[in-house]
């Protein structure tokens, strides 16, 4: 079974230090990020609050794109922007759907990083 997860959204980041940038914000190595194997982290507040979970794809070019809910999408372009500061890093939206699959072991997208058993998940234009 394969589905588009509608209540998803992609943000695109891009620039010279965005793996730097996200390292600094994020609860995952972004070391472990790699063209074939997405990452799935959290944004949390000073204090430790949940913000927002996300999973982090390789886009390239020093480019990371971003699936998060959609309730949560607004506010973390928002806060991203706003930490961004000066730093010469690209935020915006990114006209790419979410997929997710499940039973569909001969198709070629990465694993769901949470773990295997929930299926593929991948980004494309739908």
């Amino acid at each position: 079974m394969i589905a588009i997860l509608n209540d998803r959204r992609v943000l695109r980041l891009a620039g010279d230090d965005v793996h730097a940038f996200l390292s600094g914000l994020v609860t995952n190595d972004l070391a472990k990020l790699t063209p074939e194997t997405p990452i799935w982290a959290a944004l949390l507040s000073a204090q430790g609050k949940y913000l927002a979970d996300m999973f982090l794809f390789d886009g390239g070019n020093e480019t990371v794109l971003i699936d998060v809910h959609a309730d949560r999408a607004d506010d973390l372009y928002k806060r991203l922007r706003m930490y961004r500061l000066r730093r010469p890093i690209e935020i915006e939206p990114a006209d790419l759907k979410v997929f997710a699959a499940w039973d569909e072991a001969s198709l070629p997208h990465p694993p769901d990083p949470r773990t295997p058993l929930m299926g593929q998940r991948w980004l494309a234009e739908g």
